[in-house]
């Protein structure tokens, strides 16, 4: 691939699977840099007495990305919460005592977005580690495909191409 940018299977006897997906390329990236990671989420819990947490989260994109489906999951939330402000919309889990925040989509014309409520609980560490998941067509590295041909023959073959953004964990703790 660094050499000459072409990508072929291992095993070149064996020619790709007809019929089935096959993942080809496969990237990942771990870090710790806020400005690497497309959502900063930041929450402030805040003691309010008589057991009562007044609770802000606030999230933002750092990169042009768009991104669907995503889903902000905070723990800590045996009884239902009252929502103060959202940006989005919700669902309480009393099972999993968790508050799912939900935004379909996050993109250029919402790079930011609120979530305020209020709710009976004494411990601010109860609302952490929040789990955010998402999906995005938008890439880190966009590789371009320009062809794919036959390693034997050198014939164009034709081909579809889905690319996407996947998470394996993404936590705040």
């Amino acid at each position: 691939w660094e050499a000459d940018g072409v990508v072929v299977m291992k095993g070149s006897g064996k020619g790709f699977p007809v019929g089935r997906p096959v993942g080809v390329v496969r990237w990942a990236l771990s870090t710790t840099d806020e400005r690497q990671v497309p959502l900063t989420i930041n929450c402030w819990p805040e003691d309010e007495g008589d057991g009562q947490m007044n609770v802000n989260i606030e999230y933002a994109t750092a990169r042009e990305m768009e991104l669907y489906d995503v889903s902000i999951k905070i723990p800590g939330c045996a009884s239902a919460p009252e929502i103060v402000e959202i940006a989005g919309t919700h669902a309480h889990d009393a099972r999993e005592e968790t508050l799912d925040w939900r935004i379909d989509c996050i993109d250029a014309s919402n790079t930011a977005g609120t979530l305020e409520f209020n709710i009976a609980q004494r411990d601010a560490d109860a609302f952490f580690p929040i789990v955010v998941s998402f999906r995005s067509k938008s890439l880190y590295y966009d590789v371009p495909i320009e062809s794919v041909v036959s390693v034997e023959h050198g014939s164009a073959i034709s081909y579809s191409l889905n690319k996407a953004l996947s998470i394996d964990e993404y936590k705040i703790a």
